[in-house]
């Protein structure tokens, strides 16, 4: 019987579900890492979505993939963010919860220019984790590919 459920997943409402964490970025590109006590310039910054699996299935879904996204964010303008630009790249969002108890997670993020490193510090204090309740058991069965961080 597993074998026919395999054969049958082209029939599948999603391509891909995701369920993880999800972040607002605050990404610094620098041209270089500062040592302890000195300060540079930054030579560019943004705020965007991320995380591990929502920037994949936004992705997938740019490649015309039909993509969901399992995950919690604070009920704030970092989670409003989020959301609106999952939605945008076509990602379905109808199970994001947006917990008003929470604070979106952030990332701050530095990127040194001379080799693409980055360092990552994320701060999910005061986000709530999620429970095998808040994921739909039917979307998982109704997906081909299952994705999580």
């Amino acid at each position: 019987m597993a074998i026919t459920k395999i054969h049958n997943i082209k029939h599948r409402r999603w391509d891909c579900i995701g369920v993880g964490l999800c972040a607002l970025d605050f990404l610094n590109v620098l041209p270089h890492y500062p040592a302890s006590n000195e300060k540079t310039n930054v030579v560019e910054s943004r705020i965007q979505g991320g995380g591990p699996v929502p920037t994949a299935v936004f992705a997938l879904a740019a490649y015309g993939w039909n993509t969901a996204f399992v995950g919690g964010v604070g009920d704030d303008w970092g989670g409003e963010m989020i959301i609106q630009g999952l939605q945008e790249g076509g990602v379905d969002v109808s199970r994001v919860i947006r917990n008003p108890d929470s604070r979106t997670a952030h990332a701050f993020i530095w990127v040194d220019t001379r080799n693409g490193d980055r360092a990552v510090a994320l701060d999910r204090t005061q986000l709530r984790d999620l429970t095998a309740d808040d994921v739909p058991l039917e979307w998982i069965k109704d997906s081909r590919i299952l994705l999580c961080d």
